[in-house]
This record gives C-alpha cells, sequence and structure tokens, in this order.
C-alpha cells in the first residue's frame, strides 16, 4: 500500500525527465525560470501524515542529476534524515535516460529504470523496484509548450503480468501556469476528483517558494515550500 501511494504521489508532483537533445530540458518542463542548480522541497500530505524533504541537482544544461529524498515515509521529530538517493545519466543514445537509487549511505540497490522518448510528445518511465515483481510505469503527455498535461500511472506485477493498480491525472493551465489537477482511477467518481492550487507564492524570478493543492471541499490534501540556488 505504501509503495502504491508513493508510486501516485510521485506522478502527480514529481515530474522530472530527461534532458538531452531528444528530451524536453528539465528546467522547461519543471516550467522553472532563471536556471536553478539545487532545489530543496519540504512536502506535507495532511491524509498521510505525512512530511518529506528533497533536494534535486540540475546541471548547467538544466539536467536532473540527482536527487535526495529525506525521512520518506515518516517524521517522528523535528529532523529530516536521508532515506535515498538518485543518479541520473545519460546515454548516448539521446532518446533514453536511467536512473539507480540507493539506500542511504550504502551501495544497496532500490530500484533502477529508465525514461524513454516515444514521440515528441509522450515519454514512458519505467522503475524496477529491487528484489521484487514490481514494476511502475508512468506514461507523460505533453503540449506545444513541453508542459506535462496528462500523466498515466500503472503498477504492474510482472509475475503474473497484472496491473494491480491504474490511476490517471489530467493537468489544467491558466496563462498564469498550472491551475489544477484532476486525478482519476477506479476507486474514485465519475470524472474524477479535482485539486486546485492555491496560496501560490513565487520568487523574484517566478518559481514557486510556496503552495497549497485544495480538494473540492477547500482543504489542503497538499503542500509545499521550496529554496533555490542558482547559476
Amino acid at each position: 500500500m505504501k509503495i502504491k501511494f508513493l508510486l501516485l504521489v510521485s506522478s502527480l508532483f514529481i515530474i522530472s525527465c530527461s534532458t538531452k537533445s531528444n528530451f524536453p530540458q528539465d528546467w522547461a518542463i519543471e516550467e522553472l525560470n532563471g536556471k536553478p542548480k539545487k532545489i530543496t522541497e519540504f512536502s506535507s500530505y495532511a491524509a498521510h501524515q505525512m512530511q518529506a524533504k528533497k533536494v534535486s541537482y540540475y546541471n548547467e544544461s538544466g539536467n536532473l542529476v540527482k536527487t535526495e529524498e529525506y525521512n520518506e515515509y515518516d517524521q517522528t521529530d523535528d529532523s529530516f534524515n536521508l532515506t535515498q538517493i538518485t543518479y541520473y545519466n545519460y546515454p548516448e543514445n539521446d532518446s533514453i535516460r536511467t536512473f539507480v537509487t540507493y539506500k542511504k549511505n550504502s551501495k544497496d540497490t532500490l530500484n533502477t529504470g529508465t525514461y524513454r522518448v516515444v514521440d515528441s510528445h509522450t515519454i514512458i518511465a519505467k522503475n524496477k523496484f529491487h528484489n521484487s515483481t514490481t514494476l511502475s510505469e508512468l506514461e507523460q503527455k505533453l503540449d506545444a509548450e513541453n508542459r506535462v498535461i496528462k500523466t498515466t500511472t500503472k503498477v504492474i506485477n510482472t509475475k503474473h503480468d497484472l496491473v494491480t493498480m491504474q490511476s490517471s491525472t489530467d493537468f489544467i493551465y491558466s496563462e498564469k501556469g498550472l491551475k489544477k489537477l484532476i486525478i482519476k482511477n477506479k476507486e474514485m467518481k465519475p470524472g474524477g476528483n479535482e485539486i486546485t492550487l492555491a496560496n501560490k507564492k513565487t520568487d523574484d524570478k517566478g518559481n514557486p517558494v510556496y503552495c497549497e493543492y485544495l480538494d473540492g471541499n477547500k482543504n489542503v490534501v497538499y503542500s509545499l515550500k521550496r529554496e533555490y540556488e542558482y547559476y
């Protein structure tokens, strides 16, 4: 259940892909301005009483090269402890990016995977969990501005070739950027659940430093704070 929740969250809020010539640039796909070198993000998920910290590192071309995740599953005190590190690699084939995630301070592999360009508007990511029959697949659809407009997430039991979970998210934009999300899966009401972006604050480059996501009853389901280091 924990794996399924984290996969769903990642498909909604953590949108990253490779940036070689055939890929949209990470800075562009995440709608980032001013060439960030490092982003530290603090997030809170109300329904699951979970808090997390994530640090993302970019090179000068806007490529995501490393992420660090701290206290991903729960928080028992005021400090965040490193839980895992992911490294992103760029083979000669510039339609593919590979990644590997390690347990903190060790060489123990947690999962490996790839991002692959299918066409100019489609990227598919596959994530294989170590010593597990679980595979996650994330399909991203992009518009002409390389913004994500739809994601579809599947969790697959590779032993039985069975899809155990599937969900999709539509991303709705206004001229000011992302406006709301529409999340759909078979457990939700027809038409899906709407999550609206609210109380957004930005820095002097226009990047968000705080925002909240509200459900239909105006309850905060997710919030984040960000700190930026620029080139």
